[in-house]
């Protein structure tokens, strides 16, 4: 693989509803990987068709939910 290449692998257990996420080694700036989770969020949203009032519904109705999450430790 080419070491300039930056991924991030995401897996889903269904029995613990656990969303794991492995990043390659040479991505650890966490306003890039912000970057590309949200890019690949809005182009798979777009994809299905889903229109931009209803993600900006989800962002309102949900946002605090996981801000209090992830201020948990969670």
């Amino acid at each position: 693989m080419d070491d300039a290449k930056k991924f991030i692998n995401i897996g889903f257990d269904p029995e613990s509803g656990q969303l794991n996420m492995d990043f390659s080694e040479n991505l650890d700036d966490g306003q890039e990987i912000g970057y590309i989770l949200s890019s690949a969020f809005l182009a798979f949203s777009a994809d299905q068709g889903i229109p931009k009032e209803n993600l900006v519904d989800l962002i309102q109705e949900n946002y605090d939910d996981f801000l209090d999450n992830s201020e948990d430790g969670e």
